[in-house]
């Protein structure tokens, strides 16, 4: 993973372009996905944000991935399910289209009880097929309490789908198991259907969901050990900060620099 992957979800600096971007000079970040922009989700974006983001882009700020929120509900909502694809997902695309962005990102449907594995395949396939038709790629979101959240379980995801055109979003804090072993064999098992990594730390468990997030260096996930399983699998894709715990803008600038110190123990001289 070089340095010049490290990028950030624009809604854990600020829901504000113009203080997110202050940010992103301050730190020397070039790369963001987008998620929520003034209080609204991608893509139902202010018309003035849409254009803030296209000046960014002119300036050499990629924009990784879009995140519009889709498929985060029920697995037997079937209503909203037709309306993400008919609506949500094509806008989406548009967005992507005018600037410049190449993945979106989906869910697997939340359903504790794992049943709904063939609907969940079929709407990501389907989703996945529209995505790639547009040229952009479709990556699905592990999740807890969702139809995927190991990295077994998005393999199965996968391999159900039957979609060579559907990728992940791989999020190891994500995982209801954050075992050292556990994750590595995710990302062995995924390889190169992993493109892009989200990246937060926590501890402390409801429902398999981290409660107290911080620093890297401090929760359930063992980032060193983990960037060297990303490693060994060749992934050089982008690496996008999670903040998710106040005061983002420090907060943020404190998971940027530790990141920046694990990426240059593993790989001197890649960390900007």
């Amino acid at each position: 993973m070089a340095g010049d992957r490290l990028s950030i979800v624009t809604d854990e600096v600020s829901q504000d372009l113009l203080e997110c971007r202050g940010f992103l000079d301050e730190v020397g970040l070039r790369g963001v996905e987008v998620r929520g922009v003034g209080g609204r989700r991608v893509p139902d974006l202010a018309p003035s944000d849409v254009q803030a983001l296209t000046s960014w882009r002119s300036d050499g700020i990629r924009i990784n991935a879009l995140s519009p929120g889709i498929f985060k509900g029920a697995i037997d909502d079937v209503e909203r399910a037709d309306r993400e694809l008919a609506d949500t997902l094509p806008r989406t695309l548009d967005l992507a289209a005018s600037l410049g962005v190449e993945q979106v990102i989906a869910f697997s449907f939340e359903d504790p009880s794992r049943r709904g594995l063939a609907r969940a395949a079929d709407a990501l396939a389907r989703a996945a097929a529209t995505c790639a038709a547009a040229g952009v790629r479709l990556l699905i979101e592990n999740e807890p309490g969702f139809c995927a959240s190991t990295g077994p379980e998005l393999e199965a995801l996968l391999e159900s789908a039957g979609d060579p055109s559907l990728f992940v979003n791989w999020d190891p804090a994500n995982s209801t198991d954050r075992s050292e072993t556990g994750l590595r064999d995710a990302v062995e098992r995924l390889g190169a259907r992993i493109r892009n990594v989200h990246v937060k730390n926590g501890r402390g468990r409801v429902e398999d969901l981290l409660l107290d997030y911080g620093p890297l260096a401090d929760g359930e996930v063992d980032w060193p050990a983990h960037l060297r399983a990303l490693d060994a699998i060749g992934y050089e894709g982008p690496l996008a900060l999670e903040t998710h715990f106040p005061p983002l803008r420090e907060s943020s600038r404190q998971l940027v620099s530790e990141l920046r110190a694990m990426i240059a123990e593993s790989r001197p001289g890649e960390a900007r």
